[in-house]
């Protein structure tokens, strides 16, 4: 695995790990690889500084709690709308018409959406 810190065309900065090089080459060239800010897929690798770890011991980072206040309070929303709203998965488009033509009832409904998804509802 490799993380490479990432900046779109519009200087958004984002971070992403991959399985090798080749694996992040063949997204990039293929356009596979998105802005998550702006969704723009015109992506490079950014200027990283090399991590150089001492044989001292390291503090452990826990990735199970947030490490700041901003990622708690947007844990604290996600866990908000998931408990009070349905996942309708990739049948979002399908719901959103039905709710909008009033042929189903307006429940508040979320889902992962990708960005072709989002523009052909």
């Amino acid at each position: 695995m490799i993380h490479y810190n990432l900046k779109c065309n519009n200087d958004h900065t984002f971070n992403s790990w991959f399985d090798s090089v080749d694996a992040f080459d063949k997204l990039e060239k293929t356009k596979m690889l998105s802005c998550p800010v702006c969704g723009s897929d015109e992506i490079k690798r950014a200027i990283m500084s090399p991590q150089v770890s001492s044989s001292k011991t390291k503090q452990a980072v826990s990735l199970s709690k947030p490490a700041s206040e901003i990622e708690k309070k947007i844990s604290d929303a996600r866990k908000k709308i998931e408990s009070e709203s349905e996942n309708v998965g990739k049948n979002f488009a399908t719901e959103a018409r039905a709710m909008h033509e009033g042929d189903s009832p307006v429940p508040v409904s979320y889902t992962h959406l990708t960005l072709p998804t989002i523009y052909s509802v």
